[in-house]
């Protein structure tokens, strides 16, 4: 049971501006909040959700007070109240039901309410406090953490809002499922109605009672009822709300808390909700001005609202403008709050203009294009300059094929594949699927591209861009500023269309002249456009209405339009056109629709000759085989291809189930071969060949990358040029540094067939995601050299970066004897919570957040040993203790964030989440000293060459301990965020570290100073410096991508500055690195910024070239532009002093003559100074001299009589070698 925490208990409130104006006190300004103010647009909010579902955010409470805490440390001083983090459908699932948060879509009811009979699953007596205590939990957290800063609001959902997601089963648009309980069974609705009120008034009062200071009612829905509904419906309930938390707390003795009540779309009710709802403070939402409603309500109420959040997008002086006319509107008893959920791409510097008014910047203003010489002084001071991004393959843009074939050629025609990866493009090589070109980054995301003979033909933002050889040549603006999303080469005429569908413009490809605008209907909105073979001027256009229109370009006529009843299936209602395809035939296209309908249309007569139906999501591409076979080949949103014997009158020849694993974008058929790309949403380009024209395709090549951010990246081997990464999507993938065409994705087993023959997705049978990794190549080619742990799992798991697949072994926490159900095993067991390799390769360990830990080894598998963890110390916080049941004995509660080994296996580091570090020793076992912290322990990593082990602790310092000595060597802070990764330099110098307010800083371990900092666009979840020196590698919260920045230390002069300067100067974002990798040219300029070595002597190179010239661009640059500085690179390696003969030494020591080696080791080696050749001995001489001495062979010969055994002799020729 929740108890009442007083007030007193804790810290006094520096901040009571909100609760002065709910209560209807006069203040000096109107407080500001956002509803949803710990969210999605902050970047440290996304970095935890990319490691967390979002429900276990909600009843983690350490992670939701962190969640809540985020936009109070980001905007501290600017915002006057917290929102505990949290979710209004907590409700319904106290109340029995199952909630899932499905990303893309929301909230999601797997089996929602039908019929009132369904009403028997939910809980009759729903013991709040029990059900929703990890909410109360957090609160009282929070209201700690929070430090008095300002006050915390607790809140829940209105019983008609959340109704209407238990019927409807997540969001509606019409509301029809609970509309109709409403009207059809009125008694029903109302008594699941009071029932969801006493769950709401209760959740109310227990949030007083943990510590919250303001409540709030959301009722999102209420403007979806009609006024008469909503006196019946919802506004009855929510007086029972208000009511009920005001009695109950009068009861407990507790002081009561102002209320807020936010009607959304129900500003006709105000007069009504002032009278009898009996809250202190009404939401407004941005459809009603706050002068009519005060107007409207009097003095009676305070009034909350009601900015647009949507402004937040217009810029800086869209927002400036709309806060200055809320000041003026809301001058005393009244709250300024953004009234909706802030939307995934509202800007955080567009938060903070919202909330400055107009105060004066508080950070560093970003530098203008004037301001050129300090920004570029700047990135001269920074360590690191951005390098490359990789693992970029394609996205949700359809890819572009062209087949080049040369008169006279014998081999195969060339295939060209172009690829987009957001803002740039990717042009490969289809035999081997290595990258010919890399285009350079725009400023919008490329939306579709083309290829025509030698020109590379996309549309990004406003602009048609063309491009030869990778560079632009020409860019064409729509003259109407909207973004354009299909593009078509028609000619010498380029053809696109706006992204809203309402216009298709035509340019001339050599002029940039806009030749014409083709203007849709209202009733037509364009989604793609194909030009017919064999037509001349003629285009025609599909539409999100299921119709279609062929059009002449040259005239701007519509000829004819294709009706949707006649395109799509008579029984069924048309859907949205989402594929156009021309077939072999003229005449004929194929047609995909958002249902999953197929088909076969021909234009000429405006009639259907072929329909399939492809069932799991909607037809993303088509594509016809163009080789003899009358085979189409069809894929949809769930990453499934089908193909169709169109013979057969459609029949369904194979399904290549989990071809993607996510929807697939595009699939085209090489012109004359039996080969397949594809691509999709996964990052991941295919081909697929077929044997035969029965047989089922095969996976011939592929380039993939992570299709979600990846959360761990760890450099493998000492040569730098490999990183393994794991990631959300369940892989673990070996990237390459040199060359991206080496990349690999570690093989989990044949998962493709089990899939085909259990008809799951592929995605499904994958691993969990991977939580710890740990490896060492020390046995590499012997055994399995990799070992991770996964979420929720039990057991470790083995690996082979040799082999390219999954390890042998899977290391398991359970006990031997173990004979209890799957449950109570996982609960016996704990969840594996840390893994190590130890140097030499041989031992992998694993640890639980039971407090297990066991060895085994990495080539037999077999267990070797277990650590007892033993009890928690005397001297660790209550905070931190953990209840231990009487059957867990010897501290097997105690949960383990981190392993650690030393380099000569001499000692075990064991922390903990209890704030401890455990010293033992890994032969005897036996536990050598305890250190306590005086918080969590998050993460251990070591540094072997020098016995440095970093500590991640939950106060945000990264601690150091010296191993050998058991001893704290340094505490590194200044950071705002929770520490998410660490790693150290190769020379063991530097530490480096990213944390959730988005900056990686640079440590020096000697000094303990900060030397540089620099905030990235979004945060790093993961970084790893390269053993040899050169690369940063890090990992974003919402990039699949690993992102390489240079060590400008190693080739350029890098001034440290004070740890203050570059605090002051980390607030300035950095971008990150592009595919391109165009920031070479600040490395190749770092040679001449390291000046040359003054000289009397100095070399200077010849103002003029003798000989012929040749040309080295057709080289990689960084092989020919060197030379540009070869005069300074010849000055400084030019030796100081003149090179010394070596020391006189025998090439070899003299032999003695004999059938066994003798070495002279009496004879002068070599020939003194000044003597003549004449003093040399004769070679022939030597030999006549060797051949005249009698050997030991000879010897015993002789001296054996003719009668004798000739021991002596058989023995010396049993050890004498074969050449003897």
């Amino acid at each position: 049971m929740t108890s009442y925490v007083n007030p007193h208990d804790f810290p006094p409130l520096k901040n009571n501006l909100i609760l002065r104006a709910a209560r209807g006190e006069r203040i000096e300004r109107a407080p500001v909040w956002v509803m949803r103010q710990a969210g999605r647009y902050l970047p440290e909010f996304r970095a935890i959700r990319a490691e967390q579902d979002f429900f276990k955010v909600c009843r983690t409470p350490s992670l939701a007070c962190e969640v809540t805490l985020q936009p109070i440390r980001r905007y501290t001083g600017l915002v006057d109240a917290s929102i505990i983090f949290s979710d209004i459908l907590v409700v319904p699932q106290a109340m029995g039901l199952v909630v899932e948060m499905i990303p893309g879509k929301g909230p999601s009811f797997p089996a929602p309410l039908k019929t009132p009979e369904d009403m028997c699953r939910l809980s009759d007596n729903v013991d709040v406090e029990k059900e929703l205590g990890y909410v109360c939990d957090a609160i009282t957290l929070t209201r700690k953490e929070l430090k008095g800063e300002v006050p915390l609001i607790g809140f829940c959902g209105a019983p008609w809002t959340l109704f209407a997601y238990m019927i409807e089963g997540g969001g509606s648009k019409f509301f029809t499922a609970c509309k109709t309980w409403l009207f059809k069974y009125p008694k029903e609705s109302k008594d699941l109605l009071q029932r969801i009120s006493v769950v709401c008034a209760d959740f109310l009062v227990a949030q007083v009672k943990a510590g919250a200071q303001l409540l709030q009612v959301f009722d999102s829905w209420a403007g979806e009822l009609s006024p008469s509904d909503y006196r019946e419906f919802s506004l009855p309930y929510c007086q029972f709300i208000s009511s009920t938390v005001r009695v109950k707390l009068r009861e407990l003795n507790i002081p009561e808390v102002p209320m807020i009540l936010f009607a959304k779309g129900a500003n006709w009710a105000l007069e009504e909700l002032v009278e009898s709802a009996g809250y202190d403070v009404l939401g407004l939402d941005w459809l009603h001005e706050p002068d009519i409603a005060r107007k409207r309500v009097g003095s009676r109420v305070t009034l909350q609202g009601n900015m647009d959040p949507n402004v937040l997008y217009g810029g800086k002086e869209a927002i400036e403008r709309t806060v200055k006319q809320m000041a003026e509107a809301f001058k005393c008893n009244e709250i300024f709050c953004s009234d909706q959920p802030l939307p995934f791409l509202t800007p955080t510097r567009s938060m903070a203009s919202e909330y400055e008014e107009d105060e004066p910047p508080r950070k560093r203003a970003k530098a203008s294009k004037t301001d050129k010489g300090h920004v570029e002084s700047t990135n001269n001071r920074r360590l690191f300059a951005p390098f490359r991004a990789l693992g970029f393959i394609t996205n949700h843009v359809p890819f572009a094929m062209q087949v080049r074939s040369y008169k006279g050629a014998t081999g195969a025609p060339r295939i060209h594949i172009l690829s987009c990866i957001g803002k740039a493009w990717i042009e490969f090589e289809g035999e081997r699927m290595k990258v010919l070109f890399v285009g350079p980054e725009e400023d919008f995301q490329i939306t579709s591209m083309t290829m025509e003979g030698n020109n590379i033909w996309v549309t990004a933002g406003p602009s048609v861009i063309c491009y030869e050889a990778g560079r632009q040549i020409s860019r064409f603006i729509n003259p109407f500023h909207t973004i354009l999303s299909s593009i078509i080469a028609f000619g010498s005429q380029i053809l696109a269309l706006t992204d809203d569908g309402r216009r298709l413009l035509t340019w001339d490809a050599q002029s940039g002249e806009l030749l014409s605008t083709i203007t849709f209907d209202e009733d037509f909105t364009a989604t793609q456009v194909i030009h017919p073979a064999t037509l001349l001027n003629k285009v025609l256009v599909s539409s999100a209405q299921g119709s279609m229109q062929l059009w002449n370009i040259r005239t701007n006529v519509c000829i004819y339009t294709f009706s949707p009843d006649k395109l799509h299936n008579a029984h069924s209602k048309p859907t949205k056109i989402t594929t156009l395809v021309q077939s072999n035939v003229a005449d004929l296209v194929g047609i995909g629709f958002a249902s999953g309908f197929v088909s076969i249309h021909d234009i000429r007569s405006d009639e259907q000759l072929l329909s399939v139906r492809m069932d799991g999501g909607a037809i993303k591409s088509i594509a016809f085989r163009t080789d003899g076979q009358e085979i189409l080949a069809t894929a949809n949103s769930t990453g499934n291809i089908a193909l169709w014997n169109l013979n057969e009158k459609g029949r369904i020849l194979h399904i290549i189930r989990g071809a993607h694993d996510s929807s697939i974008s595009c699939i085209q058929w090489v012109p004359g071969h039996p080969l397949l790309f594809s691509s999709g949403d996964d990052n991941s380009i295919k081909q697929w060949i077929f044997d035969g024209p029965d047989l089922p395709p095969r996976l011939l090549k592929y380039r993939s990358g992570h299709h979600s951010p990846p959360n761990l990246i760890r450099y493998y081997g000492e040569d730098g040029k490999q990183i393994l990464t794991t990631g959300q999507d369940r892989s673990l993938r070996c990237t390459s540094v040199v060359r991206d065409s080496r990349s690999f994705e570690l093989s989990q087993g044949p998962l493709s067939k089990k899939a085909t023959s259990l008809s799951l997705p592929l995605a499904s049978l994958k691993i969990p995601p991977a939580t710890s990794i740990s490896f060492s190549t020390a046995r590499s080619s012997d055994w399995d050299d990799v070992l991770t742990a996964h979420a929720d799992e039990s057991f470790a798991r083995t690996w082979s970066v040799t082999n390219k697949r999954l390890g042998k072994f899977s290391f398991s926490t359970a006990k031997d004897t173990a004979k209890s159900s799957q449950d109570s095993q996982l609960t016996s067991r704990g969840v594996i919570r840390a893994v190590h390799v130890t140097a030499c390769g041989n031992f992998g360990l694993a640890a639980s957040s039971n407090g297990i830990i066991q060895v085994w080894s990495m080539q037999s598998g077999l267990k070797r040993k277990v650590f007892e963890l033993g009890p928690a110390p005397e001297e660790v916080d209550s905070r931190f203790r953990i209840a231990i049941g009487s059957s867990m004995k010897g501290g097997k509660g105690r949960c383990v964030t981190g392993l650690a080994v030393d380099a000569l296996n001499k000692s075990l580091v064991v922390g903990t989440l209890d704030g401890t570090l455990n010293f033992f020793n890994f032969h005897s076992k036996l536990l050598e000293e305890t250190f306590v912290l005086p918080t969590s322990v998050v993460a251990l990593n070591l540094q072997r060459a020098n016995n440095l082990l970093a500590v991640i602790c939950d106060d945000l310092v990264l601690r150091l301990f010296d191993l050998e000595t058991k001893r704290l060597v340094r505490e590194l802070t200044g950071f705002k965020g929770r520490i998410l990764d660490v790693t150290f330099s190769h020379d063991s110098r530097w530490i480096f570290t990213t944390s959730l307010d988005s900056i990686i800083r640079t440590f020096d371990i000697p000094t303990g100073q900060l030397i540089d900092a620099f905030r990235t666009s979004s945060t790093a979840t993961s970084i790893s410096f390269s053993p040899t020196g050169d690369f940063l590698a890090t990992s974003h919260v919402d990039s699949a991508g690993i992102y390489l920045w240079a060590n400008r230390a190693q080739y350029a002069e890098v001034s440290w500055r004070s740890a203050a300067e570059v605090e002051a100067e980390a607030y300035e974002s950095t971008a990150l690195p592009t595919v391109q990798g165009t920031r070479e040219d600040e490395a190749l300029d770092g040679l001449t910024a390291l000046g040359v070595i003054e000289s009397s002597d100095v070399f200077r190179k010849p103002p003029e070239m003798d000989g012929e010239l040749i040309t080295l661009t057709l080289l990689p640059r960084a092989r020919w532009q060197t030379l540009l500085n070869l005069d300074v690179i010849m000055e400084r390696n030019r030796p100081k002093e003149a090179a010394k003969a070596p020391e006189k030494a025998p090439f070899f020591l003299p032999s003695l003559p004999g059938e066994s080696l003798h070495l002279d080791v009496e004879a002068k080696v070599g020939i003194e100074e000044g003597h003549t050749s004449t003093q040399k001995m004769s070679t022939r001489l030597e030999k006549n001299r060797a051949m005249e001495t009698e050997s030991e062979f000879q010897r015993l010969l002789r001296g054996e009589p003719h009668d004798g055994q000739y021991d002596e002799l058989f023995k010396l020729l049993k050890i004498l070698t074969p050449a003897a």
